[in-house]
């Protein structure tokens, strides 16, 4: 009974395991034509998502009037350093600023709960 009761969550694992790996292996593919297989795979294994990947490598290509068919080495350039700098700022801004940001989001709840009335700042 309980083979039988489990036997759509194969599927069901199937499914959201390999489809999401599909984008990810076509991002790949589409980022290795520019900067090459390591540093594709390793900006997407390590530093950030595929979405985020694509479009910084497509906006710092579009910044030159390029595409990935006529990329040249100063598009190499560029499209890792936007893609490296772009995802390590929020991490450091995280570094830093973590602590301010729990601090004032502390603050402000305690002042609700204290029954501060913040929509007159609106008007």
């Amino acid at each position: 009974m309980y083979r039988r009761k489990n036997e759509g969550n194969h599927q069901v694992f199937y499914l959201f395991s390999i489809v999401p790996s599909i984008a990810i292996i076509a991002g790949l593919i589409s980022l290795a034509a520019v900067i090459g297989l390591p540093y594709s795979w390793f900006g997407l294994s390590v530093l950030g998502s595929v979405t985020y990947e694509l479009m910084a490598s497509n906006m710092a290509l579009s910044s030159l009037g390029l595409n990935l068919s006529n990329a040249t080495g100063y598009a190499f350039g560029l499209v890792m350093w936007a893609m490296c700098l772009g995802i390590t700022i929020g991490n450091v801004f995280n570094i830093f600023m973590c602590k301010k940001y729990i601090w004032v989001s502390r603050s402000w709840a305690a002042a609700i709960r204290n029954g501060a009335c913040f929509h007159s700042l609106s008007l």
